[in-house]
């Protein structure tokens, strides 16, 4: 029988106690939109694609308790998902050329803003329902 290790080293996380963390992780959002900040990116390759999977924070919310919660967003890069993608430069300010997405791109875009709009889907490995990211919608400047 193999020996278990674990590298795993990381500062203590304070969450409150028990309620209150059970509570946050239960946490489903409203469905809006909601002005979040991508907080962090990573490349990932799916059956049929590439993606980049884009973890976005909640900010400037009407209610406060709903700030700072955590969206994923995936963005193919490659096939006919590629839309999804410019869509998402788009809201986010940013106007993406075409040609190659390169990594010194696509980190880049951490720490910008864009707006989401959101929808509740039942979770189906666990029957609870869960905030999604519908879409990703450009912001239109007050007139």
């Amino acid at each position: 029988m193999a020996e278990e290790t674990s590298d795993a080293t990381f500062d203590p996380i304070e969450v409150g106690d028990f309620d209150e963390a059970v509570d946050k992780a239960n946490k489903v959002l409203v469905p809006d939109v909601y002005r979040a900040r991508i907080d962090s990116v990573q490349h990932k390759q799916g059956p049929k694609a590439q993606y980049l999977g884009w973890r976005l924070k909640t900010i400037d919310c009407v209610d406060p308790d709903d700030n700072d919660y955590t969206l994923f967003f995936n963005t193919p890069i490659e096939g006919r998902g590629l839309g999804m993608f410019t869509d998402f430069c788009t809201a986010c300010g940013v106007r993406w050329e075409g040609g190659v997405i390169t990594p010194d791109f696509v980190n880049s875009l951490k720490g910008l803003e864009l707006n989401v709009e959101t929808s509740i889907t039942v979770n189906p490995n666990t029957g609870k329902d869960q905030t999604n990211v519908k879409k990703c919608v450009a912001q239109i400047d007050a007139v």
